[in-house]
């Protein structure tokens, strides 16, 4: 039996009063409390004649299933650009799904997903790749020096640059203490750094990378509690002025969300 998928937006600091809501619908509330029912739908980007144009994607009766068992039915979601959506729910209700479907690694089922009226895929995978920065839980860093696995969110760029994008992230502290700083080797994996670490190095690739949608799948689990303000800064300055997705368990790290989507 499918899993249906449940969910209603709270915009902002809403009131207490959630109001009915049924399968496949929302309850939109409002920071005066007002609200407005009706079908969910995902706006993240537009792509145009090879160009993209704002922030906005839509997932229309999106089916995904996973060894024969269903994960997402007929979900209808929507997530305006330019602000912060989170998605929250109990594990296994299909958040991070929901994310890498919207990221282009995988296809739906059936369904549509699209960016300004075009069908996710239809848009070529490296251009689709080049708008979105994906921040996970579990992020892989290649045997490679600390500066090289930063620069793969931009191969162009600087030397100046990639050390700015870990400042911001906050890694510049533990790169000084490393035998070579920037050009240490890492090992496979990023073996040889500690979780939070090599969250961290994640998260200056994505602000290098700056692309205009950003999606955090429990992007800060890893950080330990005397890093945790310095990662939520630059996790802050990463996601300015972005679309932004975010998945995460604790409270701590949506409450400056704009939408709160329970799945």
């Amino acid at each position: 039996m499918g899993v249906g998928v449940f969910c209603y937006i709270l915009k902002g600091n809403a009131a207490d009063e959630a109001g009915k809501f049924s399968e496949n619908s929302f309850i939109l509330m409002t920071k005066a409390g007002r609200f407005a029912a009706g079908r969910c739908f995902f706006e993240m980007t537009t792509y145009s004649e090879g160009k993209w144009i704002g922030s906005a994607c839509r997932f229309s009766g999106c089916l995904w299933y996973h060894d024969d068992q269903e994960i997402l039915h007929g979900v209808n979601l929507t997530i305006p650009q330019h602000g912060m959506t989170a998605l929250v729910g109990p594990s296994g209700s299909g958040k991070s799904t929901l994310a890498k479907l919207a990221a282009g690694f995988w296809d739906v089922k059936s369904g549509a997903i699209t960016m300004g009226g075009h069908d996710l895929k239809e848009i070529p995978l490296t251009q689709l790749y080049e708008q979105t920065a994906f921040v996970s839980q579990d992020n892989y860093l290649f045997d490679d020096t600390v500066r090289e696995n930063i620069r793969m969110g931009r191969l162009s760029a600087t030397d100046a640059e990639v050390e700015a994008a870990a400042h911001a992230a906050g890694c510049d502290g533990f790169i000084a203490e490393l035998e070579k700083g920037y050009d240490t080797v890492i090992g496979g994996g990023g073996a040889h750094l500690s979780g939070g670490e090599r969250q961290r190095i994640a998260i200056a690739r994505a602000m290098l990378k700056d692309a205009p949608v950003v999606i955090l799948d429990e992007a800060t689990a890893f950080i330990d509690p005397e890093n945790e303000a310095i990662i939520q800064s630059a996790v802050a300055h990463l996601v300015k002025g972005k679309t932004v997705i975010v998945i995460a368990h604790r409270l701590s790290t949506i409450t400056g969300a704009d939408n709160i989507v329970v799945v």
